[in-house]
């Protein structure tokens, strides 16, 4: 977050100017912490194919590609329909198309279940990387110099 602080800080202000209720604002930012631990955790995940894959440069298009479908970044995820409903709820979406739909429409959403779903997924991603972490290192081979 280092890097993004002064464009955050800005958002921040842009926010503010608007009249965005600081209740509002207080909610997305606790959601906002909640998320970036989530997604923090999936990426602590998928690192740990390291431990398999010697080369992880060519996953970054596909996981990008994944974050750019699922997350509702190419096109709504609202579009799909009440059959995909279920896809609001992916790592993805919470952590892009939440944010934005609570921004733009405040009181149409609540960010206690968004934030409930994000914490479980936390979890299940801290457990898996526990577990891939754990078999990874009995498969490690570490080359040096």
């Amino acid at each position: 977050m280092g890097t993004q602080a002064p464009l955050l800080l800005l958002y921040l202000i842009l926010i503010m100017a608007t009249g965005f209720n600081i209740l509002l604002l207080s909610h997305l930012l606790l959601y906002l912490v909640i998320a970036f631990f989530m997604f923090f955790n999936l990426m602590l995940l998928i690192g740990t194919i390291s431990f398999w894959l010697v080369q992880l440069w060519p996953l970054r298009a596909g996981i990008n590609a994944i974050y750019m479908l699922l997350g509702g970044l190419y096109f709504p995820l609202k579009l799909l329909g009440p059959s995909f409903a279920f896809l609001q709820y992916n790592p993805f979406s919470l952590v892009t198309d939440v944010p934005a739909r609570y921004i733009s429409r405040p009181g149409n959403m609540s960010l206690v279940i968004s934030a409930s779903v994000s914490m479980l997924w936390a979890i299940i991603f801290l457990l898996l990387f526990k577990l891939i972490f754990k078999k990874g290192q009995v498969r490690y081979e570490g080359v040096g110099l």
